[in-house]
């Protein structure tokens, strides 16, 4: 058995298994990999994808500019533009709950609501080599 990054030249061996035979594959890019498990015998016995979009948090506005949507229009024009000029296919963000308010305005801006619920999962990172 072994784990491997799927190439885009075999990503229709997936292409019949949930989530692609629902949602498609996705763009073939540098912003995606299919991750893989083959058995002995190379066949897929499992599968998922990795994707570099950005989330797009730590959102503050203070008291005296809430309700002002020119203030978050402002932050989220400016994010577009990092985001297309560094060819970004994607971000997400998270709203707490209890706060239909700024789901509805999220919503306003173009953000549409993911189906499922997040888990968030912390990768240890090895510190890095102190410098010389």
């Amino acid at each position: 058995m072994r784990a491997r990054i799927l190439p885009e030249a075999e990503w229709a061996r997936v292409a019949d298994r949930p989530p692609y035979d629902q949602a498609g594959l996705p763009p073939p890019d540098h912003h995606w990999l299919i991750l893989v498990v083959e058995d002995d015998a190379g066949t897929i016995v499992a599968s998922c994808a990795l994707s570099d979009q950005v989330h797009w948090d730590g959102f503050h506005i203070t008291p005296e500019a809430r309700g002002n949507p020119a203030v978050f229009r402002a932050l989220l024009e400016r994010g577009l533009q990092e985001l297309q000029a560094s060819r970004v296919p994607g971000a997400h963000l998270t709203v707490p709950d209890g706060h239909p308010d700024l789901e509805h305005m999220v919503e306003r801006f173009g953000f549409v609501r993911a189906p499922g619920v997040l888990f968030v999962l912390a990768v240890p990172v090895p510190p890095s080599p102190p410098e010389v």
